[in-house]
């Protein structure tokens, strides 16, 4: 008999730990897509106008993570430098949901000093910034041997 009632009571106490299901927490909040405040950081303008540097990373970052991917895009709005001949930049980044921070690179692809004057204008964010609001960032490179 008291086999059978300890064999009982190890069902009993083993059916809690393999009848529940892990919590994963939903239902307990909603979550909502906020707008985050988007802050894009470029190296100072003595660092763009340095010819020993060729790379450099512009970080754009939002002060709260968000529930979906953010694209956010750079496009060039002026000078003579021409993209893929003198420089390279993505056309655009992603900021996975979750994350808060994304970093274009930027690299001078003509090396020579002899190349002449590079100027381009670059702006980080435009109309086609997806789930954020981000108020257009313009900077210039200016490499004048």
């Amino acid at each position: 008999m008291k086999i059978i009632q300890h064999t009982i009571i190890i069902v009993f106490i083993s059916s809690f730990f393999f009848a529940c299901e892990k919590d994963d927490f939903t239902g307990h909040s909603q979550l909502r897509p906020t707008s985050p405040v988007i802050t894009v950081t470029i190296p100072p303008q003595s660092d763009l106008e340095d010819i020993t540097q060729y790379v450099w990373d512009i970080t754009v970052t939002m002060d709260v993570a968000q529930i979906v991917d953010v694209a956010i895009h750079s496009i060039k709005v002026g000078g003579d430098a021409m993209p893929h001949d003198d420089y390279e930049i993505e056309d655009r980044i992603i900021i996975p949901k979750g994350e808060t921070q994304g970093v274009f690179k930027f690299e001078i692809t003509s090396l020579e000093l002899n190349d002449g004057p590079l100027t381009v204008t670059l702006q980080i964010g435009d109309a086609r910034t997806a789930n954020a609001d981000i108020t257009p960032v313009q900077f210039v490179i200016d490499r004048n041997p």
